[in-house]
């Protein structure tokens, strides 16, 4: 039966004609290499142990970009309007692995984990599934369809595409179109036939006579050195194993993205559904925000008199009193940004009226979102005392980050009061291009710049951070010896 344009528009796009069989086949295979590397250079052995093995991610992210585009050539599939960016952010963050390592003091891991982040966006953005058609407010139903819906969902999709190669392979060799491989495919059936049928004459042959005994016994030691005893064949075996399933979900990823026709999460259905949940009523969004206001003005209230007793007025605080002031709260004040992001989100969602239309509303949430401001302003002057005091580290770097980024969304927070921007495409974007700029700074060269300032300044300064970052390159540690000296650097572990 013919199937109308309507009925074959319905039918997933990564099987549309014989024509793509074998690209997509070459797709899967290529998936099972690329799943090793993931698994032996970045998964478990992370690149980040040595400059050896740091060219992973950048190899991965190569390939996978080609895979991804591949899939989305043969399915069809248009790219989405930030996938150029996003293919540049993952880029860059693994071109920055590979020529500066991974940042020391844990943050490391959450390099890791935007990295990973990163790559799920180009996969969603280059085939079109971002909820919205871009990045937005809908954010971490993107996130859940990345690592969770679209992979696991296509979990088997490698052993359904090469399963479908098969077929098609078969058809032809039925039309007799392929010669050649049913012959080699015979050739092989046939080597394996009469090696297990050699081996069974040669055990039985081994029992007839010593030497020959002694010489079948010497070719199994020989292989069994080459294969079970190799520590290299059983390493790379093990970590092919590894690989299958993750694999799998590699392919799950973009293959599955590229064979959808609309994201799990459609953004207007999404939409719909918010605008059918029950709604806040007016007194409960006001009481909501005047309250954190309220409290809020009480903080900052009590905070200021911290400050000025912090500067000396009216009695001067120690240097370990000043100390206490700078890094109290500095997390719980981010905390609180986040909070106040929440709130605004909550009301954004399920308001009973758009934020800009209710003008009294309005102006409280202008004036919530200063306090935002305002405590992004106070946990940077914290920030900035506290570093004074006891000078750079790499935390303390990406802790200004951190602020930076919740500093710009709450005046785009507030300007969205005002004027219809997209707030969150825009905060979203700018978190990942400084993140990827930051990712290829120096960071722990100048801290080590600071620190070793201080040593010569007669300040305290840290060895143990001076130690970490040795350990990272040996241009470090040959900075730190050459301005501290050998002798006390050696004493200290460096």
């Amino acid at each position: 039966m013919k199937q109308t344009p309507k009925e074959a528009g319905t039918r997933p796009l990564l099987f549309p004609a014989p024509k793509n069989s074998t690209a997509l086949a070459a797709a899967a295979l290529a998936s099972y290499p690329l799943a090793y590397l993931y698994v032996r250079n970045i998964l478990f052995a992370a690149p980040f142990d040595g400059p050896a093995t740091r060219w992973g991610p950048l190899l991965f992210a190569v390939c996978y970009l080609a895979l991804t585009e591949l899939l989305a050539r043969a399915a069809r599939r248009p790219a989405g309007r930030e996938a150029r960016l996003w293919a540049l952010c993952w880029l860059i963050q693994s071109g920055a692995i590979l020529a500066v390592g991974l940042h020391i003091d844990g943050i490391g891991v959450f390099q890791s984990a935007v990295w990973h982040l990163t790559a799920i966006w180009c996969v969603l953005s280059r085939t079109g599934m971002l909820a919205a058609g871009r990045s937005g407010s809908l954010a971490p139903l993107d996130a859940l369809t990345g690592i969770f819906v679209i992979p696991f969902g296509h979990f088997g999709l490698r052993i359904t595409t090469l399963a479908g190669a098969i077929r098609a392979w078969a058809a032809r060799r039925r039309a007799g179109e392929q010669g050649t491989a049913r012959r080699l495919v015979q050739f092989v059936l046939s080597a394996a036939a009469a090696l297990a049928l050699g081996a069974f004459a040669c055990g039985q042959l081994a029992r007839a006579d010593q030497n020959f005994a002694r010489l079948w016994q010497g070719i199994g030691s020989w292989l069994d050195r080459l294969i079970w005893n190799n520590e290299g064949f059983v390493n790379f075996l093990v970590w092919f194993t590894i690989s299958v399933p993750v694999g799998a979900w590699l392919f799950g990823l973009a293959g599955g993205a590229a064979s959808r026709q609309e994201p799990p999460f459609p953004g207007a259905k999404v939409w719909a559904r918010i605008g059918a949940a029950p709604r806040l009523t007016a007194l409960t969004a006001n009481l909501m925000v005047g309250v954190l206001c309220g409290v809020y003005a009480l903080f900052l209230g009590v905070q200021a008199a911290g400050f000025a007793a912090a500067l000396g007025a009216p009695l001067p605080l120690t240097a370990p009193d000043a100390a206490a002031f700078a890094v109290n709260g500095f997390w719980e004040l981010c905390r609180v940004m986040a909070l106040d992001l929440a709130v605004l989100a909550l009301l954004f969602f399920l308001g009973d009226a758009p934020l800009e239309r209710r003008a009294p509303r309005r102006v409280l949430l202008a004036v919530f979102c200063g306090f935002g401001v305002a405590f992004a302003l106070l946990a940077a002057v914290k920030l900035g005392v506290y570093t004074v005091l006891f000078g750079l580290t790499p935390k303390r770097v990406w802790s200004a980050w951190v602020l930076a980024v919740l500093l710009l969304t709450s005046i785009l927070a507030w300007v969205r009061l005002y004027r219809p921007i997209p707030a969150a495409r825009i905060a979203l974007a700018a978190a990942a291009v400084s993140f990827t700029v930051l990712c290829c700074l120096p960071v722990e060269w100048w801290c080590v710049q600071d620190q070793t300032a201080r040593h010569l300044a007669g300040q305290d300064y840290d060895w143990s951070l001076l130690r970490r970052c040795a350990g990272q390159s040996t241009a470090l540690a040959a900075r730190i010896r050459e301005t501290v000296g050998a002798g006390q650097a050696t004493r200290h572990g460096i």
